[in-house]
Parts: structure tokens; sequence; C-alpha cells
């Protein structure tokens, strides 16, 4: 925690200190409620460690995935650290998380990344959208060829 809080000093960054440790900089605020857990959270994103090395990103092609991301608040598939976060931010905010590493990846970061066990991490983001929900899931692929779309199926 002390060398976050020293890193953060550093960059004179005005933060607030999430329940487990986290810390959240409001870089734009954004508009209407506080995201609350449950949420469906659209988000933007670029993690670096703190020596500026560039891990993942949505907004870069050299990370294979240049499409918004998003999840449930509150839901596990996140880092501890990255979700209690969203729960500082509105619908627009821009903000930098300063995620300590037993509330990232630990020591066990991701398999061919480029962060080291226990490393602290920063993502700049900028929240796109907030729903109360996700959405629904696709319905089910058409049928496969040789059925009419017409029949009745056989029940089970």
């Amino acid at each position: 925690a002390k060398v976050v809080e020293e890193f953060i000093k550093s960059k004179k960054a005005n933060v607030q200190k999430t329940a487990s440790g986290a810390y959240v900089e409001i870089l734009e605020p954004g508009t209407g409620n506080l995201i609350d857990s449950g949420k469906y959270v659209t988000v933007n994103y670029t993690g670096t460690t703190f020596k500026g090395v560039k891990f993942d990103s949505n907004l870069d092609p050299a990370f294979g995935h240049v499409a918004p991301m998003s999840f449930t608040v509150g839901a596990p598939g996140m880092s501890k650290g990255f979700d209690e976060s969203m729960l500082y931010l509105r619908n627009g905010t821009s903000a930098r998380l300063y995620v300590p590493s037993m509330l990232g990846y630990g020591a066990n970061p991701p398999r061919g990344s480029a962060i080291k066990p226990f490393e602290n991490l920063v993502f700049e983001l900028k929240v796109i959208d907030v729903k109360d929900q996700a959405p629904p899931p696709p319905p089910p692929p058409a049928q496969s060829q040789g059925q009419s779309m017409d029949m009745p199926q056989p029940k089970n």
C-alpha cells in the first residue's frame, strides 16, 4: 500500500480510496447516479504497470480486441480493484484507477502478459454506458439444414 500511495503522491493525483484499497482519480466526472453493484457497465480502458508498460487495452489494435468491454459490477470475473472502483464512477466518467497488486492479479498475472507477479497497475478508462442489467442472451442459433422452419419440432 505504501508503494501505491507514494506513486500516487508522485503523480500529484487527487484520489478517493475504495473500501479495499484501490484508488480512483476522476479525470472527467460524468453524469447521473454513481454506478451501483449489479449494474451492467460498458467501458473503454488501457492498463499499464506503474513503470508505464502497457499490458492491455480495448482501444489498441495490438491487443486484438478493439471493442468496448461490458460486465456486471459485483459479479465474478473482474479483478477486485477494477470492479470495486466502478462504484465511484458515473456514466461518462473518465478516470484513472490505481490498483495494488493484491486487488489486481497478485502472484498470478495472466500467462503471456507483460504483468509481473505482485505488480501494481494503472487503468485509464471511460464509462461509455450504464444499464440496469445485462441484456438477455442471444437467441439460439437458427435450425440446421434439412429441418423445415414451418414444421413443429418433436418434444423430448
